[in-house]
């Protein structure tokens, strides 16, 4: 799992617009809307790393990866959860500034 919290606002939501548009992926991944923090989306993929969730939270972008779709969507309701009780004024212990 990735955190990154981003200072503009702005910045956030237009990068997370990438995958509300129709996108190519080489037939390789299907990208769905996925109900979880302000904005959220899952890729399902027959690679490694079959199942990818980008979500946002305010400021702050969060990615879980892995095998099993039902442990990443379960790390991201955890995560989102974890965001809310701690509030984002706090730090994420890892994560990347921008």
């Amino acid at each position: 799992m990735d955190i990154y919290r981003i200072k503009s606002l702005d910045e956030v939501t237009g990068w997370m617009a990438q995958f509300a548009r129709p996108r190519q992926t080489g037939g390789r991944c299907q990208v769905e809307p996925y109900p979880i923090g302000d904005e959220g989306y899952l890729y399902k993929c027959p690679t490694s790393y079959k199942s990818l969730v980008y979500f946002r939270k305010g400021h702050l972008i969060v990615h879980v990866k892995g095998d099993s779709e039902m442990i990443v969507q379960r790390f991201a309701r955890y995560s989102v959860r974890l965001l809310a009780t701690t509030g984002q004024q706090t730090k994420p212990k890892y994560a990347a500034q921008y």
